[in-house]
């Protein structure tokens, strides 16, 4: 289980869809992206020279796969006088893994030290490398040592957000008297997660919260600790549907990443394809339960919340709005496809309605209706744009959910249930 992976949302304050061999590029152009990177954030201390020359010693554009925009020289503790050079991911074979961007400190040229990737073959599985956004050299834990922090871009290789990009914080720092650099995993995590993403002034601005998040880590507010709660109060939430029964599911989630777990039971099935969903919350004190308001009265039709991915998007406030379908049959004849943009604040759930596509038969003739989300009607076009409208000037991100079957619960040990809790937790916005 990832440590604390709740206190954390990244730098874009910006999915839709599923139930309870990566592609490559064949062109001979390079698949990533430096073109901008001089237009982005490449910062470094006061006095630190933000070059890409060591002396002249070395044209770093004949280094294979440099990426000069991001290539720096800088004083680093135990190495002295060095080039941060960045490189582009090397080249697999048809059928490999990608790879993913790389970091050496270079001499004269010469290779002194290659930095650690994520994992030890420093590849990609889900994702492609796009381009760094940023790099800074600053103490960030005020050791009294400079780390190196970079903002990087990747786009997925998969699914209906390929085209949208993420962004994820990688902070390396030195341990001990041990000169050689590691990823700090859980600096890294809190800072991506919370969105601290935009540029170094925004994880620079993290160092006081993450204290406290550190501070606050004696078992209390952790996530074995609240999953203890969720399942001690497991009388809540757990009980058999009578009907709409085809799934049962239950997700683990941080919606509003304030650090406090929810749970979402949800149950759909039936002819008109009806989801009810219930939400609870780990309290302020962090020693109950409590089930979210929702404003759904009985009969109402719930958006259908049991998929895999939902896109998000944060407006400036922190509010982040999960963007959610509501399929509806009403007959044979005529069904609703009604999308909403559901938010978690202060324990209530609210569903702002977007747009609504009304689908109907008449003598064997379809007829089709688009209003907005105030029920006026609205073109095809402005259909389609609807949410990109609603939320213009912000950038969707993908998040995952864990949704698991609930009745497997049944007949397990405290213990067994935490574990599959869990299991539904390691899964959210992996």
């Amino acid at each position: 289980m990832r440590p604390y992976k709740f206190l954390i949302f990244t730098g874009i304050c910006s999915i839709l869809l599923a139930g309870c061999g990566s592609r490559r590029q064949e062109s001979s152009e390079s698949p990533y992206d430096t073109s901008s990177a001089k237009e982005t954030e490449s910062a470094t201390d006061p006095g630190t020279e933000n070059s890409a020359s060591d002396g002249g010693k070395t044209d770093i554009s004949a280094l294979e796969g440099v990426i000069e925009e991001q290539t720096f020289d800088v004083t680093l503790d135990g190495w002295g006088e060095v080039r941060f050079a960045s490189f582009l991911p090397e080249e697999k074979q048809a059928g490999e893994p990608l790879g993913d961007v790389r970091f050496k400190l270079l001499k004269d040229g010469e290779t002194l030290y290659s930095l650690p990737g994520w994992n030890a073959e420093n590849t990609l599985s889900d994702r492609q490398f796009k381009q760094i956004a940023a790099i800074a050299f600053r103490d960030f834990d005020e050791d009294g040592r400079t780390d190196i922090m970079i903002l990087c871009e990747y786009t997925p290789l998969f699914g209906t957000e390929i085209e949208n990009s993420d962004r994820e914080v990688r902070v390396y720092t030195q341990n001990g008297e041990n000169k050689d650099f590691v990823i700090d995993r859980l600096l890294s995590e809190y800072l991506t997660k919370q969105r601290l993403t935009e540029s170094i002034a925004d994880i620079m601005s993290a160092r006081e919260a993450y204290r406290d998040y550190l501070a606050s880590m004696d078992g209390s507010h952790g996530i074995a600790a609240q999953l203890g709660i969720i399942v001690d109060h497991m009388d809540m939430w757990f009980a058999k549907p009578d009907y709409a029964n085809d799934l049962y599911c239950y997700a683990v989630t941080d919606l509003n990443f304030d650090g406090r777990l929810e749970l979402i039971v949800a149950n759909c099935g039936g002819t008109g394809y009806y989801t009810y969903s219930r939400f609870y919350e780990v309290n302020e004190r962090f020693d109950g339960l409590s089930e979210c308001e929702t404003g759904y009265r009985e009969g109402d039709s719930q958006p259908d919340i049991i998929e895999d991915y939902l896109s998000v998007f944060c407006n400036g406030d922190g509010v982040f709005h999960y963007i959610v379908n509501d399929y509806l049959k009403v007959s044979m004849a005529e069904t609703y496809l009604i999308t909403s943009a559901m938010t978690l604040q202060n324990g209530k759930i609210t569903n702002q309605p977007l747009r609504r596509l009304e689908t109907s038969f008449s003598d064997g003739t379809e007829n089709i209706a688009y209003t907005d989300g105030m029920g006026n009607k609205i073109s095809e076009t402005e259909y389609l744009n609807a949410i990109e409208n609603a939320f213009e000037g912000l950038t969707p991100d993908t998040i995952s959910f864990g949704w698991q079957d609930a009745a497997e619960l049944e007949g397990l040990s405290h213990e067994e249930i935490i574990k599959k809790l869990e299991e539904s937790y390691d899964k959210y916005m992996k």
